[in-house]
């Protein structure tokens, strides 16, 4: 037996395990720390996906980590962790690469054989850390600087080898102009940190930019050899501020996301050039961009597109487990077919009932009563009801979902019948600007009725972002953007969740129901199920579902 454990101890940092070529376990620590983008520590994450898989730290026989990560103080726990872990491995590979191993959790997670891969994010391995050749012979090198950065890449799969086949480089010289050349996903950074103060505000970025028009003029150059942020654009950005009314800065959002979506579907296109092949893969950070992604499946070329759910540094630790089977332990099983994004753990009946006994009190001081429930469809019939009066349900069963989307097991549903439930969901329970769109998820049976995608379309991973049909907005006005899109998740008919939604559609006429991450203000999304009940009580959250047979009530009904 081979079991090889990946880490990434970057921001978003997290655990990865693969036994004999499967992957077994994939952790986030932010999930156990409740810190989003938590770096440098991953203890939890190791010993949670340890737990899932089944072995000890003593079973690995290969440990994997990437040469790009966080320094941390040599006397500090994060440290002692790392010594542990590699004391405790017979085998360390530290892989140079980070955009390699982007690429590697793309490739494995799609199932696809020998697909294109584009690697888009801020700011990869440097240069002077590249052990490897940097490209093949003949291949393209953009912005190549003593100070670089990978930034963008395009690699091949021709007989199940990657092979870097175009990569531009970026420097990190915040702010020095004179000196900064700059990629796509910085100057998306560059952009959140203008409006909102913080790199981390992507998501809100994407969501403010459909509010205006694009402002004139670009901030990329388009016709470039490769292209890339233009110097005299720049001068948009002074420094990280948060400003108190974004909407009024909507044009500047729009400008730069209709620049990213333009660049990133000219990389789809430099990549079908590059590669023979009709499928294509996408990770790094900027593979979260929902609009970029629909049109790039859209336009490109390719037939297949696929974007790996942890498409941030979380899936490095994926990329650093399959890197560590495929190359270094030489097992060759390839995945058939799409790989589930429920990678976490999964907590019993049982482990419910004790989390419910150490909260009694709170509950029993805020009138929570508890029901168990013997079938799973009297308690979707209950649950469709709760639903139909626009109460809002948090939802939580089986294993985590690896990555930022909430897929239906760690989510918060609602009816999108109203405007006013997505007001109140962001207000209310999430925290957050009232511009923030709220997902729809529904059965892939129903999509093409209700959205202007393509025969066969499906959205399991909720990293697409289609037009809906008129019909479709005016039965789920909460479910779609001011734009008229929506970030769709399809699921299968069958699935528990998809029955939800099959009920909801007989009993309202309307197909769909929210979907947001079970979380509140500026936390992760929930792992356990105290961390459910305790956001349960805090937010005004009325249904509570657990593992689809104990519900928890605000107030008898």
């Amino acid at each position: 037996m081979g079991v090889v454990l990946g880490i990434n101890e970057n921001h978003d940092a997290a655990a990865a395990i693969m036994v004999d070529g499967q992957l077994v376990a994939a952790v986030a620590e932010e999930r156990f720390t409740r810190r989003k983008h938590q770096s440098a520590t991953v203890e939890h994450a190791v010993r949670s996906a340890l737990s899932i898989a089944g072995v000890t730290l003593d079973d690995v026989d290969l440990l994997v980590t990437c040469a790009h990560r966080v320094e941390v103080h040599p006397d500090s726990p994060e440290a002692a962790f790392r010594r542990e872990l590699i004391r405790s491995a017979p085998r360390w590979h530290e892989h140079d690469s980070h955009h390699d191993l982007h690429a590697y959790s793309a490739w494995f997670g799609s199932g696809f054989e020998e697909p294109a891969i584009l690697v888009v994010d801020a700011v990869g391995t440097r240069l002077d850390l590249l052990a490897r050749p940097l490209l093949a012979p003949g291949a393209e090198m953009f912005g190549k600087d003593p100070a670089g950065y990978e930034c963008e890449s395009i690699f091949g799969t021709a007989g199940g080898v990657l092979e870097p086949l175009a990569q531009h480089y970026t420097t990190h010289r915040p702010y020095d102009w004179s000196r900064e050349n700059i990629g796509l996903g910085r100057l998306y950074n560059y952009a959140a940190k203008e409006i909102f103060g913080t790199s981390y505000a992507a998501g809100k970025l994407m969501a403010l930019a459909a509010l205006a028009e694009a402002s004139p003029g670009t901030f990329v150059d388009l016709d470039a050899p490769w292209p890339r942020p233009r110097h005299d654009a720049f001068s948009a950005f002074s420094g990280p501020k948060v400003h108190p009314e974004p909407e009024a800065l909507a044009s500047l959002a729009a400008g730069v996301q209709k620049d990213l979506e333009c660049t990133m579907l000219a990389l789809a296109r430099r990549a079908a050039m590059l590669v023979d092949s009709r499928q294509f893969c996408v990770a790094g950070g900027v593979g979260l961009n929902c609009p970029a992604n629909s049109r790039m499946l859209r336009d490109s070329g390719f037939a297949d597109l696929y974007v790996f759910p942890a498409a941030t540094d979380d899936g490095v630790a994926v990329g650093a487990a399959v890197a560590g089977s495929w190359c270094v332990l030489g097992e060759k099983d390839r995945p058939k077919g799409r790989l589930s994004p429920f990678l976490g753990a999964a907590y019993s009946d049982e482990e419910v009932r004790h989390a419910i006994g150490r909260m009694a009190v709170d509950l029993d001081a805020h009138g929570v009563t508890s029901q168990e429930f013997e079938s799973t469809d009297a308690l979707l019939d209950e649950i469709c009801d709760d639903l139909r009066q626009d109460r809002v349900v948090s939802w939580f069963t089986g294993r985590s979902e690896f990555g930022p989307r909430a897929l239906g097991n760690r989510s918060l549903l609602a009816s999108p019948r109203s405007a006013r439930m997505r007001e109140r969901i962001n207000r209310d329970i999430k925290g957050r600007e009232r511009f923030r769109p709220l997902a729809p998820v529904m059965p892939e049976s129903l999509v093409e009725a209700y959205f202007e995608v393509p025969p066969g379309f499906r959205s399991p991973e909720m990293l697409l972002a289609p037009l809906g049909t008129a019909q479709a907005r005016a039965l789920a006005p909460a479910a779609f953007h001011v734009d008229g899109s929506a970030r769709v998740q399809t699921l299968s008919d069958t699935s528990s969740l998809g029955r939800l939604c099959l009920r909801f559609l007989a009993a309202t006429g309307c197909p769909m129901l929210l979907n947001t991450s079970l979380n509140g203000p500026g936390d992760p999304i929930v792992e356990a199920p105290d961390d459910a009940i305790a956001l349960f009580l805090r937010r005004p959250i009325d249904v509570l579902v657990f593992n689809e047979s104990t519900v928890l009530r605000r107030e008898a009904r």
